[in-house]
């Protein structure tokens, strides 16, 4: 059954959660993720058609916080440029959370030069 009575969420509520929607789905092996729109359809300064506001970049090309965090993602997760000698050799990182931890999800990563995300 499909329900038309979503609600939208603003443009500083998707810069968060796009990028946490790309770990989730990393941690749960899913390889491919892909994200629907580029662009916004058409304008809408009123916000009042849902349909028309699914773009990383306003109608205009202007970018939304929510391209900002996915292009900040790829950044921190790009590896560094410096070529390593020695072959890739995962390491270990021994930390904790602390406090309510029961919705809080992580994701712990490693690049060549042994630097964590």
């Amino acid at each position: 059954m499909q329900s038309r009575n979503h609600k939208g969420v603003s443009e500083q509520a998707a810069a968060k959660s796009l990028p946490r929607l790309f770990l989730e789905f990393f941690n749960r092996g899913i390889q491919r993720t892909f994200v629907y729109e580029l662009i916004d359809e058409h304008p809408n300064p009123k916000l009042d058609d849902k349909e028309k506001n699914f773009g990383l970049l306003r109608y205009d090309g202007s970018r939304k916080p929510v391209f900002i965090a996915l292009r900040n993602l790829i950044t921190l997760l790009k590896d560094s440029k410096t070529k390593s000698s020695k072959p890739f050799s995962p390491q270990y990182l021994d930390y904790q959370l602390s406090g309510n931890t029961v919705n809080i999800h992580h994701t712990l990563l490693q690049n060549v030069v042994v630097y964590f995300i």
